[in-house]
């Protein structure tokens, strides 16, 4: 489901969501979590989000064309409401990869 294109869609709304409900960098990520997991994130946890956060940034800074084709996607119905497109396609490999823990999926 990682690639579905429901679930990338689904990904961008979720990152917009965080980022315009939460304006503190700080509390994002745990944001993210209590929205999709309905916990908090361990120390650990976030660990792991700030160096993904960090890593996908740099991404995005330096390579435009790569924010440009995630986020323009012509299929895409919904349209974000933040303005910051490198920290919105940042915040949307945090919100696929939360939307696809098995702790997030439901299973018959």
């Amino acid at each position: 489901m990682l690639n579905d294109p429901a679930y990338v869609e689904m990904a961008l709304a979720f990152a917009d969501r965080i980022l315009t409900e939460s304006e503190s960098p700080g509390g994002r990520a745990d944001h993210a979590f209590r929205l999709a997991l309905g916990r908090a994130a361990t120390a650990k946890e976030l660990l792991v989000v700030e160096e993904l956060i960090r890593n996908r940034q740099t991404h995005y800074q330096n390579n435009q064309e790569a924010t440009k084709a995630l986020l323009n996607n012509p299929k895409f119905v919904y349209k974000p409401k933040h303005e910051n497109k490198i920290e919105l396609a940042t915040w949307f490999n945090l919100a696929n990869a939360l939307l696809n823990l098995d702790e997030t999926m439901t299973r018959n």
